[in-house]
Order: structure tokens, then sequence, then C-alpha cells
């Protein structure tokens, strides 16, 4: 604190002649080792920043302390972790909670239980994780031997029994608000996640090809219906959808129209 204050620079690393990084901020100079005279190098580290919904948490790689504000349901409470969070490397976050990367490959999280803030039951599993990636509500960890550990609410990615015999090899993952894609060695795709939130795309082509049953889109519809933020004066007219796994049949673009004035 005296360096920062003296300095005028915040996230700074002591490191001593021989190389040596002081860790604990609240030791003395004595205490680390250091004689009269000796000489001490300050490093000033980038910080960095993750966001939740209604909090942020900032750190900086190899840092001994994250300082999170906000919700503390969304993350803006670190302090029941605090402690474990030495040599932090990466944060990725929910929509509600906040998970760490440490350096020894282990993992921490806070925030709200149910959507990723708690790992307690996967915590023996989470070592040596490399890459975590997050959805709206839940995480997936890539581990060294490239297999996968996913934790928070099923309904965003929480849960992946029903494919958990295919993530092997994993090379990287994705992830929208909803559901997780994994890149296999193979080059072939595993997701999982909330099938019922996949968006509809039209276009004047062949429209994607669907997994599952997809319901009836009207064939005219206030838009403000299905797709939130759309000025609610405007119609929407396009070729009903069949319910089937199947391709659909090809459509024509959107037709736009404004309601006539009432």
């Amino acid at each position: 604190m005296l360096a920062q204050r003296s300095l005028g620079r915040g996230f700074l690393k002591l490191v001593t002649i021989d190389g040596h990084v002081l860790t604990n901020p609240e030791a003395s100079l004595q205490a680390a080792g250091l004689q009269d005279g000796q000489h001490l190098t300050a490093v000033a580290q980038e910080a960095k920043i993750a966001t939740t919904g209604s909090a942020f948490a900032v750190w900086c790689c190899g840092g001994n302390k994250v300082l999170s504000w906000g919700n503390p349901d969304y993350g803006g409470d670190c302090s029941a972790v605090q402690d474990q969070l030495r040599n932090v490397q990466q944060i990725q976050a929910t929509d509600h909670a906040f998970a760490a990367i440490l350096a020894d490959g282990s993992v921490f999280a806070w925030g709200n239980g149910m959507n990723g803030g708690c790992c307690s039951k996967v915590q023996d599993q989470l070592r040596n994780v490399q890459q975590i990636q997050a959805t709206a509500g839940a995480f997936a960890a890539i581990l060294a031997d490239r297999s996968l550990v996913v934790w928070g609410a099923p309904v965003f990615g929480g849960d992946c029994r029903a494919v958990q015999d295919q993530l092997r090899n994993v090379q990287q993952i994705q992830a929208t608000s909803w559901a997780f894609a994994a890149i296999l060695a193979d080059r072939s795709v595993v997701a999982w996640g909330n099938v019922t939130a996949a968006q509809f795309r039209i276009s004047s082509g062949m429209c994607r090809k669907f997994s599952t049953q997809i319901g009836h889109l009207p064939r005219s519809c206030p838009m403000d219906q299905w797709l939130p933020g759309a000025i609610q004066s405007t119609v929407v007219t396009a070729p009903q959808f069949k319910s089937s796994s199947k391709m659909c049949s090809k459509c024509s673009p959107l037709e736009l129209a404004p309601l006539p004035p009432s």
C-alpha cells in the first residue's frame, strides 16, 4: 500500500533483486527477508475487469486479490472465497456469478449458487483447468486432459449428462446465453443446453435444420410478441412453419409493414 501511495499507481507487484515476488502486502519488509540498502522493483500490472448483470470484479493476472462490488446476488461480494483467490489467471462470468481460474488450475466461484456461483459439487473435478466459458447461468471448464466439467443451472447448459460420453478430446468451447457448443479433436461439434430458446432464422434460402421440433410461427402477428424490443406498430408476415425435425421448405423473406392507423 505504501508503494502504491508513493508511486501514485495501483496494482503494483514488488520484486526483490533476486527475483522473489512479495506476495503478502501486509507483511513487513523485514519479515520478507529484506535488508537495509537492498532495492525493490515495482512492476505496474494491467488491471482486468469482468461483469455479471449487476456486479463487477477487478483483478490482475497473477494477483492475489480480487475486488468485487455490486449486487451480492450477482457476485458483488467475494469475501467468502477471497482467501482462496491467489494467483488469479482468468475470471469468467454468467449473468449472476463469477468463476476464477488460479495458477494451479483450480477454480473458485461466487455469486448466485443456482447460476454458477457454487461449484462445490464439482470442486474435486476442477483440476488443471485450462479454459472456462459461460452462458447466462452456467459455466463449462476444459481440463488439461481435454475433458469437460460443467456446473450451474441445467436450463442454461449446467447439465451435460445427455452428451457426456461424447465430450472427449474437447479443443474449444463457445456459448450463447442458453447453450454450449464444444469442438472436438475430430472436428465434430457437440452442443447442449436449452434447445427451446433457439431463435428463428428466416431468409430467402432454405431454413436451417432443427434437431428438435419447433412450434408454429403465426403467418401474421405483432412483432413485439416474438422479437423483444421491436416497435409495437410493426407486423411480421412469414410462411407458416411446420413442426418437424426435418428441414423446412423454402421460404420467402420477411415482409415488414406498419399497422394501419387506428
